[in-house]
């Protein structure tokens, strides 16, 4: 779901951190979702409506499941 219809619906309250993974493509270039999600990231990164997570709190999260601190979060 995308963040406006999270809010209307009440299930996101404002200025609550969101994670962006990369999106994905179908039909196109494999690295052109790391593309879509860095323009979408850049953005988004102004938003007063909600927080975009913190590149550290997702490497934080990543050393805790004990995943390499640079893996990309993705649709799997």
């Amino acid at each position: 779901m995308i963040p406006g219809a999270l809010l209307a619906a009440g299930r996101l309250s404002g200025r609550d951190p969101i994670l962006l993974t990369d999106f994905k493509t179908t039909n196109a270039d494999s690295t052109l979702g790391r593309v879509v999600s860095d323009a979408v990231r850049a953005g988004l990164s102004g938003s007063s409506a909600f927080t975009l997570m913190a590149p550290a709190s997702i490497v934080a999260a990543l050393e805790r499941m004990k995943r390499p601190r640079d893996a990309r979060v993705d649709f799997a």
